[in-house]
């Protein structure tokens, strides 16, 4: 019998006045393989960082035990050495403090466990790092700094980080939703090869259908509850709120459903490259989009989808001798083009203020601004709640945004986005970090929207595009591959 190496005896975790899990007991052996999976906000992360001792448990309840040195000792700071984290909030806090280092730089830093190389690392460590990222496909990433790393491809550069520091236990939190089909492979079979070497592994899903097959232990938490506990052998169970979505959502919008559909060019795009920092990203892109056309873009990570939707949001802009031209004007201000234009990115959900409530998240969208600077009125909140409404995310109002998880935060700026009545709505992996009962409720809605003559353009990696789609694009090394209609 295997002795573990970390139990949780009867906790509970208070967040904020708030009981985030309750009556948590489970133990971790050696080499174990674990998947946690619920919906959103149901106490996975919360759950992890209970693991790696990040949160206390409530006093005066249980038990969290961590085996040092043959003894068990309730303090996890030692042991907390060898346990390393990989989640979207640390993705997103690379991308917002640290956005100048390079891949090798950055796996380094999970020596130290920080955001900064303490000392010059020695030639042999800078090898390890440049070996480790050539393996994983990134070697052509080595000379970048990580803003111009394409999702998925920080993403792997943070697994590294992680595994760079030779772990007793990784836990891994949601690591597939920006990755590619390609990468996703090529990921799992590292996952698959840490089992092996003895290295304990936690995994967070939605739902059980995410979980590898490797990872044979399964855990259901639902509202800070453990409600399964044993073998990985349960089959995916449909979400029985599903019923009514289509009811819920059929209401959603301000305007009516049009059969007769104008086919005016709302945005055109003419010979533009793109340049992030030193590197062209984008070349030479032309892409006609007319009144109510839906389009998919997909393409492998780096090649270009989100800088593409960011120039069409106005993030970014073409070099000289492109255009873009939006609704018949070549020039646009920031604020008119986000009046006219919903958009929802990773990139921008973790740049997003941290001290708002839901409701103020999704308010913003009406000035186009992070975070809230007007007086709010009540025909504005009214839109708002009732966005949130269709959203079955009321919930989230009075909640402030530190305290969500990474799904509930892309919930409310996807409310965001749509708040304002947008003739276009651009989602950057719309579905990544959603449950799947919120996935169908958001795919409901922009069904719904695509009866209305707005455009809805997303980037992804799903294989199966939704059916509202009526154009494709496939994007390779920063050009269009492939554009077409059906």
């Amino acid at each position: 019998m295997t002795i573990p190496i970390v139990k949780l005896e009867d906790l509970d975790v208070t967040l904020n006045g708030k009981k985030i899990l309750l009556s948590i007991s489970w133990t971790l052996s050696r080499g174990e393989g674990w998947a946690l999976a619920g919906p959103n906000g149901s106490g996975k992360t919360t759950l992890l960082k209970l693991i790696r001792g990040d949160v206390p448990p409530d006093p005066q309840k249980g038990r969290r035990l961590y085996l040092i040195d043959n003894a068990y000792h309730p303090e996890p700071s030692v042991l907390k050495k060898k346990i390393s984290f990989v989640s979207p909030e640390l993705f997103e806090k690379y991308k917002r403090l640290r956005p100048h280092l390079t891949p090798v730089e950055t796996i380094l830093t999970g020596l130290s466990d920080s955001f900064y190389l303490h000392d010059i690392p020695d030639r042999d460590l800078i090898m390890q790092a440049e070996i480790l990222a050539c393996k994983a496909g990134l070697g052509d990433t080595l000379q970048k700094n990580i803003m111009e790393l394409s999702e998925g491809e920080l993403m792997k550069v943070l697994i590294l980080r992680a595994l760079i520091s030779s772990p007793l236990i990784i836990l891994l939190d949601e690591p597939l939703g920006s990755l590619d089909r390609v990468s996703r492979t090529g990921l799992l079979d590292m996952i698959a090869s840490l089992t092996e070497d003895d290295t304990s592994v936690i995994f967070t899903a939605h739902d059980t259908s995410d979980i590898p097959s490797f990872i044979p232990n399964l855990i259901l938490l639902h509202d800070g509850k453990i409600n399964y506990k044993g073998k990985n052998n349960i089959a995916d169970k449909v979400d029985s709120r599903w019923k009514s979505i289509h009811d819920n959502t059929s209401n959603y919008s301000h305007r009516g459903v049009r059969g007769d559909i104008p086919r005016d060019v709302v945005i055109d795009i003419i010979n533009a490259s793109v340049y992030l920092g030193a590197s062209k990203v984008l070349h030479n892109i032309n892409w006609q989009i007319k009144k109510g056309e839906n389009w998919a873009i997909i393409g492998e990570n780096g090649s270009g989808k989100s800088t593409l939707l960011k120039l069409i949001a106005g993030e970014v802009h073409p070099a000289m001798g492109g255009t873009i031209i939006r609704f018949g004007h070549d020039k646009m201000s920031l604020w008119e083009i986000r009046k006219r234009i919903g958009y929802v990115s990773s990139e921008f959900q973790s740049e997003y203020v941290r001290n708002v409530t839901g409701l103020e998240v999704v308010l913003s969208g009406i000035y186009g601004s992070n975070g809230i600077y007007e007086n709010v009125t009540d025909k504005e909140r009214d839109s708002a709640i009732r966005v949130m409404d269709m959203l079955h995310i009321s919930h989230l109002m009075k909640k402030e945004v530190h305290h969500l998880s990474y799904g509930e935060l892309r919930l409310l700026l996807i409310a965001r986005a749509m708040v304002n009545d947008p003739d276009i709505i651009i989602l950057d992996e719309p579905f990544n970090g959603l449950d799947k009962f919120h996935a169908k409720v958001v795919d409901s809605i922009l069904s719904r929207i695509s009866l209305e003559g707005r455009n809805i353009i997303i980037s992804t990696h799903d294989e199966v595009l939704p059916h509202y789609m009526r154009g494709l694009i496939v994007m390779k090394s920063g050009t269009i591959e492939e554009m077409r209609t059906f």
